[in-house]
């Protein structure tokens, strides 16, 4: 996440075909509380799981890593 508390960049380190280009999209869209450091934000680097509940059979785990 840059200092402002916005993704700035996307790697995913598990992936399903169809579905990672949905995951990157919707991480892409949210906005975090900055991180302070003396009082100004910092930028930070975090993992984010996204679990996809396709049916009982086959639900695909995303781990995102973002900063």
């Amino acid at each position: 996440m840059n200092e402002e508390g916005l993704v700035s960049v996307v790697r995913v380190k598990q992936w399903h075909p169809t579905l990672d280009d949905a995951a990157v999209k919707a991480v892409k869209q949210w906005k975090f509380s900055p991180t302070l450091l003396n009082g100004k934000g910092v930028p930070f680097d975090t993992t984010i799981s996204i679990i996809f509940d396709l049916d009982e059979h086959d639900s695909p785990n995303f781990i995102i890593s973002g900063s």
